[in-house]
């Protein structure tokens, strides 16, 4: 895993496509922006299998910590920076 993530962020130019794919994926109701119900279904996705419970206050929090405009939603520039952070923890 840490492999392809740290080949991901050494790929700037491929990488923020596949961020702005993702982000649409996730932005289900194409608003711009992804909203916590947004979020919260596609991180419970990710760990539906894995055994382990994702509360909403833990999305709560990641969306806070986030969400620079303070909107309550995560508009691309603010995932973009969630996603980056993530990868290179993952990378390590």
């Amino acid at each position: 895993m840490s492999k392809v993530c740290q080949d991901m962020l050494d790929n700037k130019d491929n990488l923020e496509e596949e961020l702005k794919v993702l982000f649409d994926k996730i932005d289900t109701n194409h608003s711009t922006d992804i909203d916590r119900k947004e979020f919260r279904a596609y991180i419970q996705s990710l760990y539906k299998n894995s055994g382990k419970k994702i509360t909403n206050e833990i999305i709560d929090k990641f969306i806070k910590n986030y969400d620079k405009d303070k909107s309550g939603t995560l508009d691309f520039e603010e995932f973009k920076e969630f996603a980056i952070k993530t990868l290179k923890s993952l990378s390590k």
